[in-house]
């Protein structure tokens, strides 16, 4: 990984500050982001904020727009979120609200806990306890194999062809492959991650980008 951080230095995230007011905050802006690329997930973050809280982050607001285990359809719409991404903020704020998720809780519970507690909200799945470990609670050596752009980076970087469309590396077919290229950087993964979402969004090892 030499060449990749002299190009692009060390990893920001683990100088930036934990952002809004902690973890139902970022769980929040996860659910977001799912399935959507960088400069999308942060346009939809703003609009739910700005339409469910104001300016900063607000678990209260947030429940008191709750209808049922969403939000009204107007608000909903004007937020950017589907159906399933407003049950799953209302789910994550609730477990807040209730007691069983806190910041302690998640920051000292062991990962495997704190897997099946997140995982036991409906619309947070693995690759949203990834993110979390990774970029909030900033753990060393989580490895998101469900993410698209760690999986192309990883074609593009060792080279490799996988079992998905068009030589793709596939989360799972390519599950043992993937963790194979990995292992020499345990315990330190997700550094590599970091920089497999690099390669993916350089031109340099992006050959066929227009």
């Amino acid at each position: 990984l030499g060449a990749l951080v002299a190009a692009h230095g060390p990893p920001s995230y683990l100088a930036d500050a934990v952002a809004e007011d902690g973890a139902c905050a970022a769980l929040c802006r996860i659910v977001v982001g799912q399935q959507l690329a960088g400069a999308a997930a942060a346009t939809i973050w703003r609009r739910t904020k700005a339409n469910l809280c104001g300016d900063a982050f607000d678990r209260a607001r947030v429940l008191a727009q709750a209808v049922d285990d969403g939000f009204d359809d107007a608000t909903r719409s004007a937020c950017g979120l589907s159906r399933a991404k407003a049950r799953a903020v209302l789910g994550v704020c609730r477990a807040f609200e209730s007691g069983a998720l806190s910041d302690e809780i998640l920051r000292d519970a062991p990962v495997s806990d704190l897997r099946a507690k997140l995982c036991a909200i409906k619309g947070i799945g693995p690759w949203s306890c990834d993110m979390y470990l990774l970029f909030h609670l900033k753990k060393p050596d989580v490895l998101p194999l469900g993410d698209l752009g760690v999986r192309a980076g990883a074609r593009r970087f060792f080279n490799v062809s996988g079992h998905g469309k068009n030589g793709a590396l596939d989360q799972k077919k390519d599950a043992a492959t993937l963790e194979k290229l990995f292992a020499p950087f345990a315990p330190y993964r997700s550094l590599a991650a970091f920089y497999m979402w690099r390669v993916a969004d350089t031109k340099a090892f992006n050959h066929d980008a227009a």
